[in-house]
């Protein structure tokens, strides 16, 4: 009669042998008719460059000003931008028409109003 080890062996073995056919059964291998990924998009092209006037034009908007006025306070524009920012996105996601209108040019407006209605289609329940 074989000892208790030997048999805990074979079991062991006999079961770890089992788990491994039933996961290559479950995962399976690669056969050619997986689906596809998603679409890779196309990158995205760079804006158009500024049309050149006779000063040049300049890539650091910021320093542009700080070279035109010396009492620039960068930090200042930069708390209020972040502010302004909040602001819109706060009354963008609550839905507030009016506090967005001043905030914004009336083409970004026009755009996020269009967004707006166009995420209101789709969460309308089925």
């Amino acid at each position: 009669m074989p000892d208790p080890h030997t048999i805990y062996l074979f079991a062991a073995a006999a079961a770890a042998g089992i788990i491994c056919f039933r996961l290559f059964t479950v995962l399976g291998r690669r056969t050619g008719q997986e689906p596809q990924g998603r679409p890779v998009p196309a990158p995205l092209t760079p804006p158009p460059a500024p049309a050149v006037t006779g000063q040049g034009t300049s890539t650091n908007g910021l320093l542009d000003i700080q070279l035109a006025d010396r009492g620039f306070d960068t930090p200042k524009f930069l708390a209020g931008a972040r502010e302004a920012y909040v602001q819109i996105v706060t009354a963008f996601a609550s839905g507030d028409r009016a506090a967005l209108r001043p905030l914004l040019s009336p083409d970004v407006y026009a755009a996020l109003m269009r967004a707006s209605m166009r995420d209101r289609r789709l969460r309308r329940p089925l």
